[in-house]
């Protein structure tokens, strides 16, 4: 999957991020050359690559909430671990799922985003794992505001898997259908 540099400008990088990839790229100004999510990733890292999914095709916009689910997903055992019987995050990132199938309204991805945003509040004031387990979860629901948040205990090898998850969602576009069979056992 591929976004270019021109499409990356419009959408306002910051300066500084903007030419740590153009030089990298070995580049001095935003051109319509095919530029990979992945390649993105590869030289500016996972904060950036996130941010770029801003550029994706609106026809690939199921692509991201399936990734953003997944790794929302894999920090909520940090959440649940401080409220056990509070399911507002588990259920953000159910709904983002059927969202991304077709299975929920906007009205009801808006509404589990809102909760999922009060429960990283209230996570807040009890520590940053389970805050960052929320907040994955809202971004999940509102991808485009922002991007996930690596927190304290994300070990390295969590930040590997997560990067793995990069490439497999972004290296090539697939069908509704395929995500249908792999993601709808999720939802």
């Amino acid at each position: 999957m591929n976004t270019t540099l021109n499409e990356i400008i419009s959408r306002k990088p910051n300066p500084n991020r903007w030419e740590q990839l153009l030089e990298a790229l070995g580049k001095t100004e935003a051109d319509d050359e095919p530029l990979s999510y992945v390649k993105i990733l590869e030289l500016n890292g996972l904060s950036d690559a996130h941010w770029s999914l801003r550029c994706i095709e609106p026809e690939h916009d199921f692509i991201v909430r399936f990734y953003a689910a997944r790794v929302a997903e894999s920090t909520l055992c940090h959440y649940e671990a401080v409220y056990p019987e509070d399911k507002r995050v588990s259920e953000c990132i159910h709904v983002v799922r059927r969202y991304a199938l077709g299975e929920a309204s906007i009205d009801e991805l808006d509404a589990a985003g809102s909760a999922a945003g009060n429960a990283a509040e209230s996570a807040l004031a009890v520590g940053i794992a389970a805050w960052c387990a929320a907040w994955n979860a809202t971004w999940s629901a509102r991808w485009a505001a922002g991007s996930a948040v690596r927190c304290a205990t994300c070990s390295d090898a969590e930040l590997q898997k997560e990067k793995a998850w990069f490439r497999e969602y972004f290296t090539q576009a697939r069908s509704l259908d395929y995500y249908r069979e792999t993601e709808g056992s999720n939802a």
